[in-house]
Order: C-alpha cells, then structure tokens, then sequence
C-alpha cells in the first residue's frame, strides 16, 4: 500500500499488557513476558490479521479480540488456562481453532459468531462447554465432543446453519436447552 507516493510497510506493533494498540494495527507481537491478555484488548481491531501470543501468557481476558473480523489464524498457546466470555466473537475471518489441552472450560460465548469458522479442535482437558459457545458459527460442518466433557450448556451449537455431525459421548451428563439448534434438523451422534 502507497501513501503520499511512498511504501509503507503492514503496520506491526508491541503489545506490554497495558498498552493500547491502534485501531488500524496489522500485526501484533505480545512481549514475552506478558502473561495475561486483558479485558478488551484488542477489541474491534478490524485491521488486526495476525498476533504472536508467548508461551508467557495464561489468561485470555473478557472480549479481548472481540470485533476482529480480520485474524484469519491464532495460535492459543498450552500456557493458557483460561479463555474469557466472547473473548474471540465475531471473529468472522478465522477459519480453525485449537482450544490448548490446558483449557477446562470453553466459556461463555468464546467463539460466537465465528461465521468463517469450519474447523474446532477440542481437547480432553475440556469439561465444559458454556452457553453459546460456538452459537451462529454458520460454517462449521462437524464437531466430536471428547470423553472428558461432562456438560454442554444452553445454545451451545445454536444456529450452527451447517453442522452435519455432531459426536457427544456418553461421559455428558447434562445438555441444556437448545445446545444445539433443534431447526436444523441434522445428524447428532452419542456414542
């Protein structure tokens, strides 16, 4: 991209834990000795395509890539234990993720509205899937519940318009109202 005539390279910038980033940020590298995202922290970075998250980090706060309709990957590193509510929603531009087997609980919203989404990788480390965890991601196909997961919350898989399987093992004991679109009329598997 040109302005005023000159190159100008993808904007990249650092991330301390408590510094703002701009709006129009490109590339993010968190320090290495960061050890938590906050609340908020890159929400509605639009422009935001790629970030380097360090073996540092832990937490994941509340709505921290809210808004991020441009990151097409992330790499949650297996130091994160804790992901926060709608931490990564509307994240429209992400095609796969992989929750670390460091995660128990997939919370509250994490993933909603994750529109481009076709690809979840649950560990057995989790035991829970909140409510509207992965609700209106209209592109994922399929999913396999592992053993360890013993709950799986109100709209859960809600409006999931294409999910065609969904495997839920016996080891879950509680599915709440609608966890999964009833509408839809697909396949759902408990082995």
């Amino acid at each position: 991209m040109k302005r005023g005539g000159q190159p100008t390279e993808p904007k990249t910038e650092f991330y301390n834990g408590e510094n703002t980033i701009s709006k129009d940020v490109i590339h993010v590298i968190i320090q290495n000795d960061v050890t938590s995202i906050g609340h908020n922290a890159f929400r509605d970075r639009t422009s935001l395509e790629t970030i380097v998250i360090p073996h540092t980090v832990t937490w994941i706060g509340d709505f921290a890539f809210y808004l991020c309709t441009s990151l097409k990957t992330i790499t949650i590193p297996d130091s994160v234990t804790s992901i926060g509510v709608y931490a990564f929603r509307q994240c429209t531009s992400l095609t796969s993720i992989v929750i670390p087997n460091s995660v128990t609980t997939i919370t509250y919203g994490a993933f909603n509205k994750c529109t481009g989404l076709t690809t979840v990788t649950i560990p057995n480390s989790v035991t829970s899937i909140e409510k509207n965890a992965f609700a209106e991601c209209t592109s994922l196909t399929s999913i396999v519940i592992p053993d360890s997961v013993t709950s799986i919350e109100k709209n859960a898989f809600a409006e999931c318009t294409s999910l065609t399987s969904i495997v839920i093992p016996d080891s879950v004991k509680s599915i709440g109202q609608h966890a999964r679109d009833s509408s839809n009329h697909r396949t759902c598997s408990i082995s």
